[in-house]
């Protein structure tokens, strides 16, 4: 039996690197991928991870910053 990964290849066209080529003959092109989406969907999700750096550092500093006043004030001895 031959192997279904084998009839099932999926390969990019080396003239055109953003077109899928398909081994199915009655299906010779599934789709095709503008020119540049890669590089557009990486520079966005790029921007979202920078700008959730801010939100998850304050999420962990600010909670820090009482933990360790709290401390602070907890070394001072009282009257």
């Amino acid at each position: 039996m031959t192997d279904i990964f084998e009839k099932i290849k999926i390969k990019l066209d080396p003239e055109r690197p953003t077109k899928i080529i398909s081994n199915f003959k009655m299906l010779p092109v599934l789709f095709s991928l503008p020119e540049g989406l890669l590089a557009e969907m990486m520079t966005y999700v790029g921007a979202i991870f920078d700008d959730a750096k801010l939100l998850i550092i304050l999420a962990i500093g600010i909670p820090l910053a009482f933990f360790m006043i709290k401390k602070a004030i907890a070394l001072i001895p009282s009257r």
